[in-house]
């Protein structure tokens, strides 16, 4: 009976590594975020100042392990994203220490778009709207 009892323990133990195990070699990412991957450019923009011509335009890259890079010509940024649906919206949250960023997803499923709220959270502080199109996967 004992025996019965430590075998069963033994199953259940693996039984919950091996979720364990899935759940780390997945990124722990959820079906949204899977589909958002990728690398983006911008595809609409409006400047605040329309006498400031010299803007710098960034690149996107969201990656597999939920690490993002902002790629400017003369910097790049590099920090953390996430993503969660609401029904009727998808919401990114992009964060690099402690500056935190929020963005929309728009666009279709095979070319998503992020909008990103505020661009002067996100490193853009000469634009009033700044929306990414997704180029590659």
């Amino acid at each position: 009976m004992l025996q019965k009892e430590i075998n069963k323990f033994i199953l259940y133990r693996y039984w919950i590594l091996s979720i364990l195990l899935f759940s780390l070699l997945s990124g722990c990412m959820n079906r949204f975020e899977k589909k958002l991957v990728g690398f983006y450019e911008v595809e609409k923009y409006e400047i605040i100042d329309t006498l400031n011509k010299k803007i710098n335009l960034p690149n996107l890259a969201l990656g597999n392990d939920k690490n993002f890079t902002l790629t400017f010509k003369s910097k790049t940024i590099n920090g953390k994203w996430k993503a969660d649906d609401y029904g009727d919206f998808t919401l990114i949250e992009f964060q690099e220490g402690e500056q935190k960023s929020q963005g929309k997803i728009v666009g279709s499923e095979a070319q998503p778009e992020i909008e990103i709220s505020i661009p002067a959270n996100f490193y853009c502080p000469f634009l009033k709207t700044l929306v990414f199109r997704q180029k590659s996967k």
